[in-house]
């Protein structure tokens, strides 16, 4: 199914389903019971090698280099479960390395002088756990 598809669908159901339920108040019968509530599970994870920005000062009529940001490596991982509560959690590691062009030497050198690694974790769980 596509995902308009899929919602068209399910607000068709939606609306049919609120307006059994008037009817069939109306005509003294109890709401219908609740159905099995829907459950989703979302895993994404991205892996990225050798990204690089460079910020460029183009403000004084020609491009010049300011300093650039390189990432050789960055994990990130998403796991989510949605039932009746949300639950999930994220990993993300990455090493950052930075340069500043020098205009004397007319070359990049080093901002950081060794590699900025970062690792975070960040979990959510039901209210309760």
């Amino acid at each position: 199914h596509s995902l308009s598809g899929s919602l068209s669908h399910s607000l068709n159901n939606s609306f049919h389903t609120a307006s059994q339920s008037m009817s069939d108040m109306s005509h003294g019968s109890h709401p219908p019971t609740k159905k099995h509530t829907k459950h989703y599970d979302i895993q994404v994870k991205v892996v990225l090698q050798e990204m690089t920005v460079t910020v460029i000062n183009d403000l004084s009529g020609f491009d010049q280099a300011l300093f650039k940001l390189m990432v050789p490596n960055l994990l990130a991982m998403v796991q989510c479960q949605y039932a009746e509560t949300f639950q999930g959690n994220l990993q993300l590691n990455l090493i950052l390395l930075s340069q500043f062009y020098s205009a004397a030497m007319q070359d990049w050198q080093d901002l950081l002088t060794q590699p900025l690694e970062v690792t975070l974790q960040a979990e959510r769980s039901p209210a309760g756990d």
